[in-house]
């Protein structure tokens, strides 16, 4: 009975303290990732990302497998290093959604229409992306033990509709003169 207990703890000990600690990596402001001078340097292109969505497809796996020399080894090898690729978008949508989000902030904080209810907005903006990272990274582990498929589109959805936010900011009128 204790062994049971302590394994039914342990499930769910980790995997907690994990999904903690990335949810304080998400949520947490990073000091300085070079704040863009220009508006124009922080807006994303969505295609940069389509790479991302075709990199952990099964039909390079499908093709590879078809080959005689391919074997077990190779597939583990082959599926870490997309994984690693994959890891490496997850930092640039991250960085993306960061730089997009400060300039939100600054452009609210200096503007001289009041911008308060985009302060909600962001907030909420900030929790979607990060509950769709949590998605991405959980669906990545599952992935790597050969469980599960990665979608990324929650995530791109959240950027991009944050690039749609920053730019109704900027193209806000400014107050009339009385």
């Amino acid at each position: 009975m204790d062994v049971v207990l302590i394994i039914g703890t342990t499930c769910f000990l980790i995997p907690g303290i994990l999904l903690g600690v990335l949810v304080a990596r998400l949520l947490k402001s990073s000091g300085d990732d070079g704040l863009a001078d220009g508006i124009s340097e922080a807006v994303f292109a969505p295609n940069g990302y389509r790479p991302m969505e075709r990199l952990l497809d099964g039909a390079d796996y499908t093709y590879l497998r078809s080959h005689p020399a391919w074997n077990g080894r190779m597939n583990k090898n082959f599926r870490k290093a997309r994984i690693r690729l994959f890891r490496g978008y997850l930092r640039e949508l991250t960085r993306d959604f960061k730089q997009v989000r400060r300039l939100i902030r600054v452009l609210m904080v200096t503007s001289e229409v009041d911008r308060s209810h985009l302060a909600v907005l962001l907030f909420k903006q900030q929790l979607c992306f990060a509950a769709s990272m949590i998605s991405v990274e959980v669906s990545l582990i599952l992935y790597g033990l050969g469980w599960s498929r990665v979608d990324v589109s929650g995530v791109i959805f959240v950027l991009n509709t944050l690039k749609v936010q920053l730019q109704g900011v900027v193209a806000a009128p400014a107050p009339a003169a009385a």
